[in-house]
Formats: C-alpha cells, sequence, structure tokens
C-alpha cells in the first residue's frame, strides 16, 4: 500500500504504513531513502534529513536524487553551507548545475542569501561557456 499511495503523491498515508513497520527496516538504505522522501514531501524536513542520513551505500548516496532531497533538507533546516559542501563534493556535470539551480532557488526562498548568492554566481559562469 505504500508504494501505492508513494505513486500517486498521497505522502501523509506513505508515512503511516512506512512508520509502522519503520523498526523492522532501521538499517535499510531504500527504505531509508523512500521514508526521507515522504518525509521531505510533507515538509517534515528534521526527520527527513535523518532518515536521508542513515543511508550508508555509496550507490544511492551518489545518486542525484538523492543529493538533492538531502540538499533541500539541509536549507529548510538554516544549513545551507551543507547544502553548499554537497554541491562541491559533486562532479561537473548537467546535475551539478541542477544542484546550483536547486541550491540558488531554496536558498533565496529560505532567506539564506549569501549562499543563493553564491550559487547564482557559479551557475551563471556555466551559461556563459
Amino acid at each position: 500500500m505504500a508504494s501505492c499511495f508513494f505513486l500517486v503523491s498521497q505522502f501523509d498515508d506513505v508515512l503511516v504504513y512506512l512508520s509502522s513497520v519503520k523498526k523492522f527496516y532501521f538499517n535499510d538504505d531504500t527504505f531509508n531513502m523512500n521514508y526521507g522522501q515522504a518525509l521531505a514531501s510533507t515538509s517534515q524536513w528534521r526527520e527527513a534529513e535523518q532518515a536521508f542520513l542513515l543511508v550508508q551505500g555509496e550507490r544511492i548516496k551518489n545518486d542525484y536524487v538523492y543529493l538533492s532531497w538531502l540538499a533541500r533538507c539541509y536549507i529548510m533546516t538554516q544549513k545551507a553551507r551543507l547544502a553548499w559542501e554537497l554541491y562541491l563534493k559533486m562532479d561537473t556535470s548537467g546535475q551539478s548545475y541542477s544542484m546550483l539551480q536547486l541550491i540558488a532557488n531554496e536558498c533565496y526562498q529560505m532567506g539564506q542569501f549569501y549562499y543563493a548568492a553564491k550559487a547564482f554566481d557559479v551557475s551563471s559562469h556555466h551559461t556563459a561557456h
């Protein structure tokens, strides 16, 4: 049922199901990734950050979807510097440009103007080339 609710973006319902089995999947990377996404989708940023940080596998930890959700959690909890550090660790690619855009826009919306300006500045150099 949780998968069905996830697919139709009913994240409050997803959380009901995932919360009920959380103790059985504490060390499962896929569970923590899905749980983190559901938490973040319901604006439970601190809890989502905790779920994402439980992920151990490099395959997920290097995936753009994971990195972008974690960056958003950092920004929403006033930790823009940590989001910026995620960007700095990325290879230069279209995904790193997407991360810059995410950081720039989300930081601006959250009033974290220093990192918003840095991201806008770096992204303007990406488009100039």
